[in-house]
């Protein structure tokens, strides 16, 4: 009888419908227990990855990106493009500058980091970073004023990075609810909620309130993290 050291799997159930797909997974796991055997499953679908792996291990053009727990990779992603990949839908991510006074400026509006980030962060002058978000992290949201400025700069004292978008379109999912967005300058923003949202006031304009402990910041050239959470 033969006892193989490692399995090897590549995309087992990439030609499987939906539902036979999720079973089949389950039946994966559960031979995996029993054995006991080293198991390499091969994937390019993440939600497969995060369900299945005791530790996942991200490729990019053939170069490995992070190698942890699925925990480890979706809370502290070491670059942009495994903080996109895991999870979804993926992470929201804005564009701009950070100055040497901790003011983050996307879209030509000013938002007031200093109390959130790190001094080894702040640049000299000014550099170009982006700041992401996950959808599911979005605290809070409400009817926005119409001025252009950073909205309610004093909850961003208090611990809460706020921003304006404009509401395009819901998709009620059953146990949550998608909400796109738009921003300003046609950034687009996914937020996800618990709640039943009907899809109607479409363009209707909403701050979101996302705590800091919530906020990652990659550098724009290389996509390195510079501060989570």
């Amino acid at each position: 009888m033969r006892a193989p050291e490692v399995f090897l799997m590549d995309e087992p159930l990439s030609n499987l419908d939906a539902k036979l797909r999720v079973s089949t997974r389950q039946d994966i796991i559960e031979l995996h227990k029993q054995l006991g055997t080293v198991t390499i499953y091969v994937t390019h679908d993440q939600a497969e990855a995060m369900a299945m792996a005791d530790k996942i291990l991200i490729m990019r053009d053939g170069v490995v990106q992070q190698y942890g727990k699925p925990e480890e990779l979706y809370d502290n992603p070491r670059n942009l493009f495994v903080a996109r990949f895991i999870g979804s839908p993926s992470m929201n991510i804005l564009k701009g500058t950070l100055s040497n006074k901790g003011i983050f400026n996307s879209g030509g509006v000013n938002y007031d980091l200093s109390e959130f980030v790190k001094k080894e962060v702040l640049p000299t002058d000014k550099r170009e970073i982006v700041l992401g978000f996950r959808p599911e992290k979005v605290t809070q949201v409400k009817k926005s004023g119409d001025n252009d400025t950073a909205p309610e700069n004093s909850a961003q004292k208090e611990g809460f990075f706020v921003f304006s978008a404009s509401k395009n379109l819901t998709e009620y999912m059953g146990g949550h609810t998608l909400v796109y967005l738009k921003t300003k300058d046609g950034v687009n923003i996914v937020t996800q909620t618990p709640k039943r949202i009907p899809n109607d006031d479409s363009h209707k304009k909403l701050d979101l309130y996302i705590r800091n402990s919530n906020i990652y910041l990659f550098d724009a050239k290389s996509g390195l993290t510079l501060q989570n959470g």
